[in-house]
């Protein structure tokens, strides 16, 4: 099934609240999680608050689960797509239409919006899910920006996009000349290239807790991650060359079954 959207949902993975979770009385679940903890809320300026202002907020209960603490057994996957999933086989849904956040979108959705998504996209998209289960940080920026900023970072990190969609590229000159150097204000903005992001958001957090990833490992997963984000869909690979990948074979796959 192709699930177009919803990324976050489709990656969560909850830890199951109590079955008579709902069923407790207030006093009971003060009993069981403690009174609420509240902190006075204040103006920056110090003056006093509107009278439509509450004088105090409840901080948030956390119900969930350390990393420390975690285990196979407490994940319950949830995959949730809002109405959006679809089978390509069956019917079509243009690139125009496609609702997926700009951090994890292919980018044949905003160049080519007349043609129907397929499967290469979810290639896409799943590439940005597991840098993130690997590392620390996304390898596209998840903050508000814009969708030609989105593009940009894609060149900055992959390199030159199709020669097509870069003469079709109605916000380049915000970041590029025509001969595809950055301009003055991108330059300094600009994300790094594909092994950089690796060095300083995967590698130096987990050196700082035991280890980084050996030098082949590396290899195998930035080669894979390589081919899942080329621009051309018809380039990426499978789902099934994904898991007979080099990485997913000799590391990925056989940690699962340690674990």
């Amino acid at each position: 099934m192709f699930m177009e959207v919803c990324y976050d949902a489709m990656r969560s993975i909850l830890v199951k609240l109590l079955l008579n979770f709902d069923e407790l009385s207030i006093k009971q679940f003060y009993e069981k999680f403690g009174e609420p903890e509240t902190i006075p809320i204040t103006r920056c300026d110090g003056k006093p608050l509107s009278p439509n202002a509450p004088a105090r907020a409840v901080v948030p209960l956390f119900l969930g689960k350390f990393a420390q603490n975690f285990s196979l057994s407490d994940a319950h996957p949830l995959l949730s797509d809002f109405g959006e999933a679809f089978s390509p086989a069956l019917e079509a849904r243009l690139g125009q239409d496609c609702h997926t956040p700009r951090a994890f979108r292919a980018p044949e959705a905003k160049f080519e919006p007349q043609v129907p998504l397929s499967y290469p996209s979810d290639i896409w998209s799943l590439a940005t899910a597991i840098w993130e289960i690997i590392g620390m940080k996304d390898i596209f920026s998840t903050d508000f920006v814009d969708e030609d900023e989105t593009v940009s970072q894609h060149i900055d990190v992959l390199g030159s996009m199709p020669s097509s969609w870069w003469q079709r590229w109605e916000g380049r000159p915000r970041f590029f000349d025509e001969y595809g150097y950055p301009t003055k204000s991108h330059s300094a903005n600009r994300w790094p290239p594909l092994k950089e992001p690796f060095e300083t958001g995967v590698q130096k957090w987990r050196r700082k807790v035991g280890g980084g990833i050996e030098e082949s490992e590396k290899s195998a997963f930035l080669d894979l991650m390589r081919w899942m984000l080329s621009f051309r869909p018809e380039e990426r690979p499978t789902a099934e060359e994904v898991l007979l990948s080099e990485w997913m074979f000799k590391w990925a796959l056989p940690d699962q079954e340690r674990r």
